[in-house]
């Protein structure tokens, strides 16, 4: 039997799942991508029929019965380029992780980069040989 909390607990995770499904679809949009070509390739990629209506559904506060598959994240973030929602998805503990993971990758590119940039300091200031 689920209390008040509970359900204000599951409305909040709901809000901010739709919300960022609505952030990764405004992001396609202002990179020229409409939610119907989302939806095209959602459902190559999941093997299954996706609509611009299910999206709508998806996003819309006013569809709370209308809940976003699990299985499709794979294939939404494809289709949008936008990894937010599977990091989301992911938890604290497994995204606290790859972030780890990602500052480690940073500073070793950082550092191999400054590395390589170094000018080269044993030609520097020597002179030819019998000069």
């Amino acid at each position: 039997m689920s209390t008040a909390k509970d359900d204000r607990k599951i409305a909040a995770i709901d809000k901010e799942l739709r919300q960022l499904l609505t952030a990764s679809l405004h992001q396609c949009w202002c990179s020229g991508k409409k939610r119907e070509q989302v939806a095209t390739e959602m459902s190559v990629h999941a093997g299954v029929t996706i609509s611009k209506a299910m999206l709508d559904h998806w996003t819309t506060v006013a569809h709370a019965d209308t809940r976003f598959p699990a299985f499709l994240l794979p294939s939404f973030c494809e289709a949008t380029g936008d990894d937010r929602l599977r990091r989301w998805a992911m938890g604290v503990r497994l995204r606290g992780v790859v972030e780890l993971r990602e500052e480690q990758v940073s500073w070793l590119a950082k550092s191999l980069r400054d590395e390589l940039l170094k000018p080269d300091r044993r030609h520097r200031g020597s002179k030819a040989k019998g000069k």
